[in-house]
């Protein structure tokens, strides 16, 4: 699905306190999501996706620039951290 907003939303994941978490933001670029989660821009380059799902595009895009968590494989809603 083509996103309509003018960021784009990166989907990947990270160890958080020892934890997985599935992370998605919403930001201009790659280096916006670096600045935003503390990642390396080479890290989500190699690991990290521009994502195509709706449901996290419409979650993203709803809070822009904000650093969007939830445990691997879970269903339950996305929660905003910081870096």
């Amino acid at each position: 699905m083509k996103n309509k907003h003018k960021n784009k939303v990166f989907y990947g994941h990270n160890i958080i306190a020892g934890k997985d978490y599935e992370c998605i933001v919403s930001a201009p670029s790659r280096k916006r999501v670096s600045e935003i989660t503390g990642l390396p821009v080479s890290y989500l380059a190699n690991y990290w996706t521009e994502t195509g799902n709706k449901e996290d595009i419409d979650t993203a895009t709803a809070s822009p620039e904000t650093y969007l968590v939830r445990r691997l494989n879970s269903r339950d809603p996305y929660k905003a951290i910081s870096k």
